[in-house]
């Protein structure tokens, strides 16, 4: 079975008959890390079930194993049945500390739209590593879909100063324009192109500005139209730039790009 295993790296069953064979022979230390070597590749290779099913062998032989509750927390987060995702999850971090596993454990929350729970998460997320930009972006967009703006802006603002990032950026001027904080959010939308020449969203999202507060009318078409440049069929993309077109009194134009 030693041979086939090396020779065959892909064969999963080995695995699986060289841990029951030194189950039988009380080599417990032998026979988990052939489980887990099995169970691992299930996994990896879409056999979820299965891995499940593996994964719960080594549990018996040995439960402390945070690993394994990550592993099991993964396939039923793919499987959507989140509650159990997160039960696995919780006890991986208890097993050994986890800030990153505690920050998608708040992801989890706010996807299931319990904010309470997902900021609490967050939170203690931060408090093991505070330099996780991460967990403090996680934490404004939860913020922002409860329409707590200010507090939002706080969020991304950390993040920002931990790591200067376009998508924190693009994230941040969606709450200073929440908050009328225009010129804050210009400020915002043109240091995430520059940081990112590819963030058509940017782009968009800046000329869309200029052309709904009827304002530099010429540099909102030159920023839509380079935002069309990298996504030619984008539906929004298109309406911005009608928009624009429409604020110049181009209305020709306006109405084919509306269209």
């Amino acid at each position: 079975l030693k041979i086939v295993s090396k020779k065959y790296e892909g064969y999963i069953s080995p695995h699986v008959a060289l841990g029951k064979i030194h189950e039988e022979k009380k080599d417990i230390t032998a026979a988990l890390a052939e489980y887990i070597q099995a169970g691992t590749m299930m996994y990896e290779t879409g056999l979820h079930a299965e891995a499940l099913h593996v994964f719960s062998k080594v549990l018996s032989l040995k439960e402390g194993i945070p690993g394994i509750y990550v592993y099991q927390g993964k396939i039923y987060e793919e499987k959507n049945q989140i509650d159990t995702a997160i039960l696995n999850y919780r006890k991986a971090h208890e097993l050994k500390a986890n800030g990153k596993l505690l920050s998608h454990i708040g992801y989890l929350y706010f996807s299931k739209n319990d904010f309470k729970s997902a900021i609490k998460y967050f939170d203690s997320a931060i408090l093991i590593d505070p330099n996780d930009s991460q967990s403090h972006f996680l934490k404004g967009i939860t913020y922002s879909h409860e329409g707590k703006f200010s507090k939002a802006e706080n969020a991304f603002q950390k993040a920002i100063k931990i790591k200067e990032d376009d998508l924190y950026l693009y994230y941040l001027a969606g709450v200073q324009e929440k908050q009328n904080k225009i010129y804050e959010t210009i400020r915002a939308l043109k240091r995430a192109i520059e940081l990112n020449p590819e963030n058509s969203r940017a782009y968009n999202y800046l000329g869309y500005l200029y052309a709904d507060r009827n304002m530099k009318l010429e540099e909102s078409v030159r920023l839509v139209q380079r935002a069309l440049e990298m996504e030619p069929e984008n539906g929004a993309y298109l309406d911005s730039l009608g928009w624009a077109f429409y604020r110049q009194k181009k209305y020709s134009e306006a109405l084919d790009f509306l269209l």
